[in-house]
């Protein structure tokens, strides 16, 4: 019974908790469904990841009553443990922010990641670093 400490602590260090994550699998068409708790809302989230760096995300918000829609263009970068968000435009709007994400999850179909310290100056509805975004394959 006195292992059990020593395994959970070589486990939690050990190079597969830290393992890089085939950044490759993020290019594609993703789609996650949430509820946006700050704005009351149903939220919708389809983005393409592109091989040339290049992105696009659409976040879709309806309360029952009425949809508003944004659409962000950028460019990503990815190093395996952390996905870099660099925006450019909002709707038609020229902006420069850069958000981070550590990637918890990634495969060829699920990707799952949490902000490190984001920019919420310009983000309609829930931002926070606590929140976990779950994004699904966009089968063609």
């Amino acid at each position: 019974m006195k292992l059990l400490p020593l395994l959970i602590i070589l486990f939690g260090y050990s190079p597969f908790a830290n393992a890089d994550l085939n950044c490759s699998d993020l290019i594609g068409s993703w789609s996650s469904e949430r509820h946006d708790t700050s704005l009351n809302s149903d939220r919708r989230t389809i983005k393409a990841l592109n091989p040339d760096g290049s992105y696009w995300i659409k976040f879709i918000h309806d309360n029952g009553t009425e949809t508003t829609v944004q659409e962000e263009h950028g460019t990503w970068t990815c190093d395996g443990k952390i996905l870099g968000i660099k925006i450019d435009k909002i709707d038609e709007n020229s902006v420069s922010f850069h958000n981070t994400f550590s990637l918890l999850q990634l495969s060829t179909s699920f990707h799952s990641m949490k902000p490190i310290t984001p920019n919420c100056s310009n983000v309609l509805g829930d931002c926070s670093s606590d929140i976990v975004l779950e994004y699904y394959r966009v089968l063609n």
